[in-house]
């Protein structure tokens, strides 16, 4: 679940800030065109979105130290190796 989370928040993390230079580019576009009603709302989409993106960042911060505070366990035996007799018994 961890890892889904933090992929997950990864990706966003990477996407939010394209996203929010596209909305202040076209927000800047419609005020020069003389929309200025829709640049503003555009500008104030812009403004949510880096707002989540900064959330997004401390989330990211977060799982990513969870994770390192608690690894998953080692393997009972070494990868390549057939587990031993009395660990086939404990299954």
């Amino acid at each position: 679940m961890t890892r889904r989370i933090h992929a997950w928040l990864f990706v966003v993390t990477l996407v939010l800030p394209i996203a929010v230079v596209l909305c202040v580019g076209v927000a800047r576009l419609l005020a020069a065109v003389g929309d200025t009603a829709g640049g503003v709302g555009l500008e104030r989409v812009a403004l949510g979105l880096g707002m989540l993106w900064v959330l997004c960042l401390v989330g990211l911060v977060l799982v990513q130290s969870l994770h390192l505070l608690n690894p998953p366990p080692p393997p009972r035996h070494p990868p390549g190796c057939p587990p031993q007799r009395d660990e086939i018994d404990e299954l």
